[in-house]
């Protein structure tokens, strides 16, 4: 089956419905891109990204619908058409101008080849991950704060483990000049009853 090839000059899968039960059931974003960055194919989790919609994707580049990752986009799709293999693992982030929070995903880039091999797309799936690096963040802050408890903890131990010594050591001083006071008074008054008279 030849696949249509609309004026834009993107070439458009044609509608297959257990792909697009895929596109419109999958938990994750997916997207399909031609090897010049237009988008073929987009779930509605993946517009999400952008706030633009689905319809409003297909057939319009990456840099028209998301100018702030386009740089990166294009460089993995590059690469994956360079080198025939898929890019994994890609964390991307990005804030939507309507939105004040900044979201995260993870992304894996992978070709879709003809039947001749030859890459015609490259299939994308992101995951997002917001909450998730959230919660780390969470974590961090939360280990952070018991690391400073524990090493203000440990100072004031010392400085209390010191200012016991310091005070053991006064009470050993005090207790060294009241024994040298009280042979000292001894030996005067032992020293009066011997003097001569």
């Amino acid at each position: 089956m030849r696949v249509p090839k609309p004026s834009s000059g993107v070439l458009l899968f044609p509608q297959q419905p257990a792909l697009q039960l895929i596109y419109d059931t999958a938990p994750i974003g997916l997207a399909c891109l031609s090897p010049d960055c237009r988008y073929l194919q987009i779930n509605q989790r993946l517009t999400e990204i952008c706030g633009i919609s689905v319809e409003d994707h297909l057939g319009r580049s990456v840099r028209d619908c998301v100018p702030a990752l386009a740089d990166s986009v294009e460089e993995i799709v590059r690469s994956i058409m360079e080198t025939g293999e898929p890019v994994v693992g890609i964390e991307v982030a990005g804030q939507r101008a309507d939105q004040v929070d900044e979201r995260s995903w993870m992304t894996y880039w992978h070709p879709l080849r003809s039947p001749s091999g030859e890459i015609v797309a490259i299939n994308v799936a992101a995951e997002e991950i917001t909450e998730r690096k959230r919660a780390e963040q969470e974590i961090r802050n939360a280990r952070d704060a018991a690391e400073t408890a524990l090493r203000d903890l440990r100072e004031t131990q010392e400085s209390l483990i010191e200012a016991e010594k310091l005070a053991a050591l006064g009470r050993l001083v005090a207790g060294a000049a009241a024994e040298s006071g009280a042979v000292c008074r001894g030996s005067a008054r032992g020293s009066q009853a011997i003097a001569p008279q």
